[in-house]
């Protein structure tokens, strides 16, 4: 029987990845990627949606097209298809992230995080209806506890800019390490969220 399950997750993540790759085509050619590019002869003809990228097409783990293959480039939104298949076959499709509350008995909250990527401002007004619908009417002191993401180094590529792109990842980041605010015509800062 276990065996059965081993190869029906495999035949899963195959088929995961072959529609993975559909999509991708899909989307290449929606975009008119190949419109007009590639002659009878298979050479490739640069079409101007592609100037400043790069693309690969393989057979059989041989190239036969390619735009730019050996040109550096900062790797494209795209990654994330593939950030999230193998987060697919790491954590599996039941996977939920976590966040996790805990208050004592002088009511200090400890919020203990483990990467949840839509703790979001909705879902902190739901949390603080929780704990009003739990007769909590006071909290003195909030302890957050980041160290699920706490590691050896740095991850690769982490800079001091103050690019989005820039901001390192936590076990507790909230509205995606982003701040929501308006300044009104004489420069008073104040949030926008409720």
């Amino acid at each position: 029987m276990r065996g059965n399950k081993t190869e029906n997750i495999k035949h899963a993540v195959l088929y995961k990845r072959i529609i993975l790759s559909f999509i991708l085509i899909g989307f290449l050619f929606s975009q008119g990627l190949f419109a007009g590019d590639i002659d009878d002869g298979l050479e490739l003809k640069p079409n101007r949606l592609i100037q400043n990228g790069s693309w690969i097409v393989t057979k059989n783990n041989n190239n036969i097209l390619s735009y730019n293959p050996d040109k550096p480039f900062i790797p494209a939104s795209i990654w994330k298809l593939m950030t999230a298949l193998a987060a697919l076959e790491k954590l599996g499709e039941d996977y939920r992230f976590k966040t996790e509350f805990y208050l004592d008995s002088s009511n200090s909250l400890y919020i203990k995080g483990y990467g949840d990527p839509f703790l979001v401002s909705e879902e902190i007004n739901l949390i603080f209806k929780e704990l009003s619908d739990r007769d909590i009417a006071e909290i003195n002191n909030i302890y957050l506890d980041t160290s699920a993401f706490s590691g050896p180094c740095a991850p690769p590529g982490i800079s001091s800019s103050l690019n989005p792109y820039d901001v390192t990842n936590s076990a507790l980041a909230v509205n995606f390490n982003t701040i929501h605010f308006f300044v009104d015509e004489n420069g008073k800062i104040t949030s926008a969220d409720n």
